[in-house]
């Protein structure tokens, strides 16, 4: 099964697969969602919640649940188009937080929310020295994947910046490990 996701642009094309083989033949970041290790090579596996960027033709790789990132142009490049893009077609801060002002100056853009199966996807698109809020707590199992650029994602003692105690570097292809897991009680550091 492979499904387009709402999101996909002319830029990237997102697909959520699910019990498939496909081929790589270009730029492609692949994110598993199950706990069957996704085989790149002879050598290299893609855990759960784990990415991978793909950059020329592979062999065939079986999949058993993942999200497929399939990019129309090098995102190892400054593309200003991209950025155009998301300007004009994803939802600010305004857009979502009417009620509160004290969000609108961040320039911060999110994708149309796609909710599929156990899943809920969207992108963010943060222009550079962008910082976004701080928060350590969801209903929900929460992983970022970059997919574009050198992003960085900051770990905070609680909800304020001085307490700011571990920077995570995210290149293209790159899915953090858990900051928080709804599942896992939070512990003190």
């Amino acid at each position: 099964m492979i499904k387009n996701l709402n999101y996909s642009n002319p830029f990237f094309k997102v697909d959520y697969v699910k019990e498939e083989t496909i081929n790589i033949t270009g730029f492609t970041t692949i994110t598993n969602l199950s706990v069957t290790p996704i085989k790149v090579d002879f050598v290299s596996s893609i855990l759960i919640d784990k990415s991978c960027f793909i950059t020329a033709k592979s062999n065939p790789i079986e999949i058993k649940e993942a999200l497929i990132t399939r990019y129309n142009f090098d995102p190892e490049i400054t593309n200003p188009e991209l950025h155009q893009f998301c300007i004009d077609n994803w939802d600010n801060n305004k857009v979502r937080y009417p009620e509160d002002p004290s969000k609108w100056n961040y320039p911060i853009l999110r994708s149309p929310i796609e909710k599929f199966d156990k899943y809920e996807f969207n992108c963010w698109y943060l222009p550079a020295n962008t910082a976004s809020s701080i928060h350590n707590e969801h209903l929900f199992t929460e992983v970022h994947t970059q997919i574009y650029g050198l992003g960085i994602m900051n770990k905070f003692r609680d909800n304020r910046k001085e307490t700011l105690y571990q920077r995570v570097y995210m290149p293209i292809g790159f899915t953090h490990d858990y900051f928080y897991d709804n599942k896992i009680p939070l512990a003190s550091i």
